[in-house]
């Protein structure tokens, strides 16, 4: 019976994740190669620039406060896989990781069914499509990163820390949001401040 109710989590998860997938496809379908907004420049020249070092080295208009974004783009380039693929299917891979995130982090106190909600409430989200299409990748890296902490905190896991310098040195927006809900946090649950 749980292998059966665990293999239909599954079932539900990867609908709702190929249903982001899906709509986060939608614009090369329509509108052809590069359908997204002002900052994929700035990415994009970041990647064809010669790797030299890990991270590399800054670009105008992405500089050394992208600093996790800019890692996580050398790290997809290692694969040899073309600028294209690295830049825009990194980008989807954000959005994949904040909706498996949320779905987890919403499990922990409501169950599956809330998480799968909240999931798909993200998935479809206006807002979050429309930070998608103006290539917001420092901020989908931000909440992603965000998404994770908290659900390491949750977890007591040791990777909640360096997930959280992580978001301090990548998203200056992301960082206060974090750090003042990790403050609210740590006041409302006196007994987890370690």
């Amino acid at each position: 019976m749980v292998g059966n109710s665990i293999k239909k989590e599954c079932y539900v998860l990867a609908a709702i994740v190929g249903l982001g997938i899906a709509l986060h496809l939608f614009p090369f379908i329509v509108y052809g190669p590069h359908p997204l907004g002002y900052d994929t420049g700035f990415y994009r020249r970041y990647l064809i620039q010669p790797l030299e070092s890990l991270p590399n080295t800054p670009v105008p208009g992405l500089g050394t406060d992208a600093l996790g974004p800019r890692i996580f783009l050398d790290i997809l380039r290692l694969s040899r896989l073309p600028t294209d693929v690295v830049l825009y299917g990194g980008y989807i891979l954000l959005f994949v990781i904040q909706t498996l995130a949320l779905f987890f982090l919403v499990k922990r106190y409501w169950g599956s069914r809330i998480g799968f909600f909240a999931a798909l409430l993200l998935v479809i989200s206006p807002i979050q499509y429309t930070a998608y299409w103006f290539m917001l990748f420092k901020n989908a890296f931000g909440v992603a990163a965000m998404l994770l902490a908290f659900l390491f905190i949750e977890k007591r896991s040791f990777w909640a820390v360096p997930l959280a310098m992580l978001i301090v040195i990548s998203h200056h927006t992301t960082s206060i949001i974090f750090l003042i809900t990790l403050g609210l946090f740590l006041i409302i649950n006196k007994e987890r401040r370690k």
